[in-house]
């Protein structure tokens, strides 16, 4: 018969065993854990539009800083804000919202403040782009980017100058003569209908809703097509003769067709501006966060992504720099006008009653 084991060595060869299991495993997770740190702190997640950052810039950045960026892209605000509600803002180290989401991101808590003595760029940011209701202080995002809402025009068939469109011109069956293209956004479209009828409103009446239905129903007629986002390729085939629409299309399809140009309505218009913040829960590592930033903002870097976007910067250095500098300069001057006014897009009544009306705009 074989020797027996006693008891209290079976349970000390098993302790030692135990010992030196649990001591690989820490020394392997550690190991990789460490990994892991080390990766975070070289790796930056954005979220983003997908017309923001060139990808140039984004080679050029990971190449000079040895920093890793990976971006993830969202089609809507709206998309974004669901996206960093179900992971509590956790999860992407910049993100890029539009300027009506800043202000439900950060009220929502998921938005971290920013620490401007890091940004080396905030003495030349355009003024104009600064602070507005959204965020006042501009504590939690900075303009970026940005664009205005007005007409893309068909010049063969208007010869009246540039500067002499209005509302008029989309809304007034006295001046309607021609085909338009028409936003296909109930939210815009309410909201050019109202502030057309009323003025800037905070939020509709259903008295006022109804009649700003029966101005798009009475618009209808003129409509040739609703297009988003890109009602330029509409007037570009000569379909329309304007085109509602961001200055941004218009700017970038002007040069594969002379006839089209972009007008900003007179005394008033509508803004987008896109922004940077910092999700409250970003992970990466808060140096490389602003060092990247700092790059995005470099004249050379954001002039890039204007001219490759057609959008205009959000700081005045780059100017010198863009393809479209004569339309900047036109816009930046009609826009800082004395009485000019700009409005942004907002809810003005419940989503479901809004989409509601909007059927039977379109029905």
């Amino acid at each position: 018969m074989g020797k027996s084991i006693s008891l209290p060595s079976f349970f000390r060869r098993s302790v030692i065993i135990l010992a030196w299991i649990a001591v690989i495993f820490l020394v392997l997770f550690s190991s990789n854990f460490a990994t892991k740190i080390k990766s975070g702190d070289k790796t930056l997640h954005i979220f983003t539009w997908s017309d923001v950052i060139p990808t140039q810039v984004i080679k050029n950045f990971e190449k000079e800083h040895g920093i890793k960026v990976v971006l993830d892209y969202y089609s809507s605000n709206e998309e974004l804000f669901v996206k960093l509600k179900a992971s509590k803002g956790a999860g992407y180290d910049l993100i890029i919202p539009s300027d009506y989401a800043v202000k439900s991101l950060s009220r929502e808590g998921f938005l971290k403040k920013l620490d401007k003595s890091r940004l080396n760029f905030i003495s030349d940011i355009n003024p104009v782009l600064l602070s507005h209701d959204y965020d006042p202080d501009n504590n939690y995002s900075l303009p970026l980017e940005w664009d205005v809402i007005g007409f893309g025009v068909n010049t063969e068939q208007f010869k009246n100058s540039i500067e002499d469109f209005t509302w008029d011109h989309l809304f007034n069956e006295e001046t309607l003569s021609y085909k338009i293209a028409m936003s296909n956004d109930p939210v815009e479209a309410f909201c050019l209908a109202s502030f057309y009828l009323f003025g800037k409103k905070a939020a509709l009446t259903p008295k006022e809703a109804l009649q700003a239905k029966e101005l798009l129903v009475a618009q209808k007629k003129w409509v040739e097509a609703y297009a988003v986002p890109r009602s330029d390729f509409i007037l570009a085939s000569k379909n329309a003769a304007i085109a509602y629409s961001l200055s941004a299309h218009v700017i970038r399809s002007k040069k594969d067709f002379p006839f089209m140009k972009f007008a900003v309505p007179k005394d008033s218009t509508f803004i987008s501006i896109e922004n940077i913040a910092i999700p409250l829960y970003s992970s990466g590592s808060e140096d490389n966060i602003y060092k990247f930033i700092n790059y995005l903002y470099q004249p050379e870097n954001l002039s890039e992504a204007c001219n490759e976007y057609g959008v205009f910067p959000g700081t005045m250095e780059p100017r010198d720099l863009l393809k479209y500098k004569q339309d900047f300069d036109r816009i930046q001057q009609t826009i800082t006008q004395d009485g000019y006014k700009l409005h942004f897009f907002r809810h003005l009544i419940p989503e479901e009653e809004m989409r509601s009306l909007w059927v039977d705009v379109k029905s």
